[in-house]
């Protein structure tokens, strides 16, 4: 069985995130650089994988620098056995797209071949979650999102759990080749015991665009299906304010509404005999303009 993993390199959450408020992307080069959570949950899944099936090849597969090699020989701690890096100088001056990477990715499994490619379901940084799906669509295979455990692996079809809303699951069998973006965080950050320890002078595979038959233009004509905006402070929440008189003209009222002038009209309670009560009521009346008092006084 043939099992290719994507790993993605974001910026460490527990450390304070910079961001460029031309772009509102993360500043990548002054953050520190840890795997994607998600991606972790997959390298944490193999020990169960390979326990259950016989004669698995695991290939990871990361799209970034050389300064990022450290975090492929985390995963070949895992269990990998192989490990392969695409990259390009000229791709250090891009802001690859997930239309992008998936169009790389997908030229990867096609020449590897795969029969299970495993993903995180989003990253820790964008969290769009959009390079499964297109790469699914791109290589004409079933896709499963959220998926937080493989139950079973049968010949050519597994049964997998999805994660629903409010802690359900879900039971999907789907057929084989196929995508898994999974979807739990791991508790833990080490390799579990019994995994072998990397050898010192381990190979990883250096692929360039051209390797793959990629052209540098066709991917900076590659746009992004999300979109991106640059960063923007939340919008204020709307407060309640007190109505106009309604007894004022339609301009009065709209004045005052833009002035600020309104303010809060409390309650207000009389005590007296009966005559005196209403007496204060009346006033009050004429005050406010709802009636119109004797000659002389409104």
């Amino acid at each position: 069985m043939r099992v290719l993993i994507l790993l993605k390199v974001v910026c460490d959450a527990a450390v304070p995130v910079l961001v460029r408020e031309e772009t509102g992307r993360i500043r990548e080069e002054w953050n520190v650089k840890t795997l994607n959570p998600f991606d972790l949950s997959c390298l944490q899944s193999l020990r169960n994988l390979k326990d259950r099936v016989p004669n698995v090849r695991v290939t990871v597969v990361h799209l970034g620098p050389q300064e990022n090699d450290v975090f492929l020989l985390e995963a070949l701690s895992f269990g990998c056995d192989s490990a392969i890096r695409v990259w390009d100088d000229d791709l250090s001056d891009m802001c690859l797209s997930s239309r992008a990477k998936a169009f790389i990715l997908e030229r990867v499994a096609r020449i590897w071949g795969f029969d299970l490619l495993l993903a995180g379901a989003r990253s820790a940084d964008n969290s769009s979650g959009q390079v499964p799906l297109l790469l699914a669509k791109r290589l004409s295979v079933p896709c499963v999102v959220d998926v937080v455990e493989i139950e079973e692996v049968s010949e050519g079809k597994m049964r997998v759990l999805k994660a629903l809303e409010r802690g359900k699951r879900r039971r999907i069998e789907v057929s084989l080749p196929a995508i898994l973006a999974v979807g739990c965080v791991p508790a833990k950050r080490h390799a579990p015991l019994g995994t072998p320890l990397v050898q010192k002078g381990e190979v990883i595979e250096v692929l360039s665009l051209s390797d793959l038959g990629i052209t540098r233009e066709l991917i900076r004509g590659m746009g992004n299906l999300e979109g991106l905006d640059r960063l923007l402070p939340p919008r204020p929440k709307l407060r309640q304010i007190e109505a106009p008189p309604s007894y004022l003209h339609a301009f009065d009222r709209i004045q005052r509404l833009v002035q600020g002038e309104i303010k809060a009209r409390g309650g207000r309670i009389v005590k007296g005999g009966k005559e005196e009560i209403a007496e204060m009521i009346l006033s009050f009346l004429i005050e406010e303009g709802w009636l119109r008092g004797p000659k002389g006084q409104g």
